[in-house]
């Protein structure tokens, strides 16, 4: 492991010999700025101290040390530690070999495994992380992130293949990196800001990236506007329509009108004359801003190649099967309780029958009333429109697919298939005509899907 360590005063680049991993009491053992001596360090306390940037995975053991194997099994050395904080490497020789300045490079290239996990492993999967900056040309996506783990990366994609949703995002809670044949894929799969149809990612051919530790770093990013003029500024370079009237930044798209308006060093924000929000912080105004003007950044859609919707009477049949799964319970209760003399049968059949046909109606007229579902089959996905969610389903990402026909119409039936990302779902395309057509259009989609991986 290499590792970027903080003092409080400046950076230094250290081995980390070895690590004891106990969330916030996580340690490491670990150069002192003058290479003079071994000590151990707290990584998180009082606040962030380690930045371990190229990352080797010891056998984790929550609350051991691991590590070198020359350290860790030195008894005296690591009870010397453990009491003294700080060791001098004069009598280890194998310490003085390594006691020398690192050079790290200034970019780090992912093409491996392990340079996902060390890139993971410093931000944490990007948990928490703010996008500060977007710069992008007709070929390559630069972005800087404050991680709010005491560092800032700066990602680089190269050669970008598609990017999606990336600007909407607020804060980042999750996300993955993956290599894939043709290039990596960066996709964030939990975020703060608007509902999207997919998850925002971006790929490309190559990704490097550079971290910065430097406490004077967040003022240099932080945005703060003294003046509504220097928050203009930075607008208009992201919305060259943005206007300036009256000492109002003023946004239109199409017939809404958002304006902002700065009064005893507060900003107020005003949609069509109604006001939205005060005394919030300067940058939470300018994302705000920039997501009322900037549309959605998405992918063309990809045309139809087979577009169904079941009849009233299927989706009925369809969907009481679920919805008479409680009633049918509640019933089998009562009938119990009537069986075995706890209640009167003309009770059994007001209080539960009552009550199961009840529901049953109920859900019957919700079901006649509300939007059907509709299935479509693109190039690439599945996708199920219910009345009130969208399931988007990539061929890459269904695991099998069942086909069972109907026993009395056997040009009719259904479609079972199991997608596997990160859990198990099963969905399905159920009471479909002409079967086969629909049947062989997805087989021969999803096996060439599976060739092309």
């Amino acid at each position: 492991m290499t590792a970027i360590i903080y003092n409080g005063k400046d950076t230094y680049v250290s081995p980390v010999f070895a690590i004891k991993q106990a969330g916030w009491r996580t340690q490491v053992l670990a150069f002192d700025a003058d290479y003079r001596s071994v000590k151990r360090i707290k990584m998180w306390l009082p606040q962030r101290q380690v930045f371990i940037v190229k990352w080797t995975d010891f056998e984790h053991r929550s609350g051991a040390w691991q590590g070198c194997d020359w350290v860790v099994n030195d008894a005296k050395l690591m009870r010397l530690l453990l009491c003294k904080k700080r060791v001098s490497i004069d009598p280890y020789p194998q310490f003085k070999e390594l006691a020398h300045h690192v050079d790290l490079p200034e970019w780090f290239e992912i093409s491996t495994e392990a340079d996902i996990t060390s890139l993971m492993q410093l931000t944490l999967g990007f948990h928490d992380a703010s996008i500060w900056q977007t710069t992008q040309t007709e070929t390559d996506m630069e972005l800087l992130l404050n991680t709010n783990w005491g560092c800032y990366i700066t990602l680089r994609f190269l050669d970008v293949e598609s990017v999606d949703g990336i600007r909407q995002v607020r804060m980042i809670y999750d996300s993955e990196m993956k290599l894939e044949s043709d290039g990596i894929r960066w996709e964030i799969t939990s975020w703060c800001g608007p509902d999207l149809s997919r998850d925002p990612h971006v790929k490309c051919r190559k990704i490097v990236w550079k971290v910065e530790v430097e406490t004077k770093l967040y003022k240099r990013y932080h945005r703060n506007y003294p003046t509504i003029e220097e928050l203009y500024d930075d607008i208009k370079t992201e919305v060259p329509d943005a206007l300036f009237e009256d000492g109002k930044i003023v946004l239109l798209r199409g017939a809404d009108r958002y304006e902002i308006a700065a009064k005893n060093g507060f900003y107020f924000t005003y949609l069509n004359g109604k006001r939205e929000s005060e005394d919030v912080e300067d940058q939470d105004i300018y994302y705000d801003a920039l997501e009322f003007a900037l549309p959605p950044e998405t992918e063309p859609e990809e045309p139809a190649l087979w577009e169904f919707s079941p009849g009233r009477l299927p989706y009925l049949c369809h969907s009481l099967k679920y919805m008479s799964i409680g009633p049918a319970a509640w019933l089998l209760l009562g009938l119990v309780m009537a069986l075995t003399g706890n209640i009167l049968w003309k009770g059994f059949f007001i209080l539960f029958g009552g009550c199961a046909a009840f529901v049953l109606l109920l859900g019957t007229i919700i079901v006649l009333r509300q939007e059907r579902m509709r299935y479509v089959i693109t190039q690439t996905r599945i996708r199920i429109l219910y009345p009130a969610m969208i399931c988007d389903c990539d061929f890459a990402d269904i695991e099998d697919i069942r086909l069972c026909r109907s026993l009395l119409n056997k040009t009719k039936g259904t479609i079972k298939f199991k997608v596997k990302k990160g859990f198990n779902a099963n969905y399905q395309f159920a009471k479909i005509d002409d079967i086969d057509r629909v049947w062989e259009l997805l087989l021969s989609l999803w096996k060439n899907e599976r060739k092309g991986n």
